[in-house]
């Protein structure tokens, strides 16, 4: 992993280190090479990535809910992974969402009780709060975002 090995992990903090993580992962992706213990030892480190896989469950986790909607311009399917759901945290918002396809902005809606999520195949501009914000105000918020950026 010449590439990974240029940066030395210690001269980042966690959300840089993470930054980089994710980067090379979108990059074996679109060529189809497995690099998840690479990354994951770069990361953590050999020590904490060992113990990590040390202490895995045996048993196979259950697929997290998720969300799906497709993407307004190009089709491609936004997924919203819903990681850890509370009922009592009222967690209801919206998600500025850019496809990582087309890069059209979209709008995604995440329900209430929802502590954690993951977004996949888009990144997340703004988190739009359900108190603040009616479904309306929304779509007129992501019709500004999308005029600011044109």
């Amino acid at each position: 992993m010449t590439g990974l090995n240029t940066f030395a992990s210690e001269d980042y903090d966690t959300e840089e280190r993470e930054f980089i993580v994710a980067t090379f992962s979108e990059l074996a992706q679109v060529m189809e090479v497995d690099l998840k213990e690479e990354l994951n030892t770069w990361l953590y480190g050999r020590v904490m990535y060992t113990l990590m896989k040390a202490f895995e469950r045996e048993e196979p986790e259950k697929a997290a809910p998720t969300l799906t909607q497709a993407c307004t311009k190009c089709q491609a399917i936004l997924e919203t992974v819903l990681l850890d759901k509370r009922e009592a945290i009222p967690s209801a918002c919206f998600v500025v969402a850019q496809c990582q396809a087309c890069t059209a902005l979209n709008l995604i809606e995440v329900p209430n009780g929802v502590g954690r999520i993951h977004f996949g195949n888009y990144n997340a501009l703004q988190r739009l709060d359900r108190k603040q914000y009616t479904p309306e105000q929304a779509k007129a918020k992501l019709d500004q975002i999308r005029s600011s950026k044109k």
